[in-house]
């Protein structure tokens, strides 16, 4: 049946035959013109553009670098598109997620670091109270066994060195210290 779906494809052989031929032979048939000229030239006439005006709109939006009605319409496609339309502001834009992706990288791996220091830090401190508790109970240990020096203690006997040491002997044999390096330092 004669009707627009004859005259757009006639207007797509039309187009068909300029760009494989003559002038249009130096600009190759690319992937959307094929898509472009095969709608129009569709077998079926409801596969063709409805109207003359869309064809002409999507030879316009590809003159212009705009995603057309005749190409699957996928993500990737429009971005290709789009970065074909403004490749400054893309690179700008792939530059800036890339210096931020940096940034993000370099304050996460300083975070790390200082939670690391921080860490050490806290165990150096709980090490070195561990240390003056094990100093105060030595300090403690030996006070206590210095006291049996004491004039009120020693009863005016006479001590020598060695009574010293075996009453720290005995006291440690009889009471040994739980944390094993205070057993150690005395």
């Amino acid at each position: 049946a004669i009707g627009i779906a004859t005259d757009i494809y006639s207007l797509g052989m039309l187009l068909r035959t300029l760009l494989i031929s003559g002038e249009g032979a130096k600009q190759p048939l690319n992937a959307e013109l094929s898509g472009i000229v095969g709608k129009a030239c569709a077998d079926a006439p409801a596969d063709r553009y409805i109207t003359v005006a869309a064809f002409c709109d999507d030879l316009e939006r590809y003159r212009r670098g705009l995603p057309i009605a005749a190409t699957a319409d996928t993500r990737w496609y429009r971005a290709r598109k789009f970065i074909a339309r403004h490749p400054f502001a893309s690179a700008a834009s792939v530059v800036a997620m890339t210096i931020i992706a940096v940034l993000i990288g370099y304050l996460a791996a300083a975070l790390n670091d200082a939670r690391r220091e921080r860490a050490l830090a806290v165990a150096a401190q709980q090490q070195a109270v561990e240390s003056l508790q094990r100093a105060k109970s030595v300090i403690e240990f030996f006070a206590e066994m210095f006291m049996g020096v004491a004039p009120e203690h020693a009863l005016g006997r006479k001590l020598a060195p060695s009574d010293l040491l075996d009453r720290a002997e005995k006291q440690l044999r009889e009471h040994p210290p739980a944390d094993s390096g205070l057993r150690a330092d005395l």
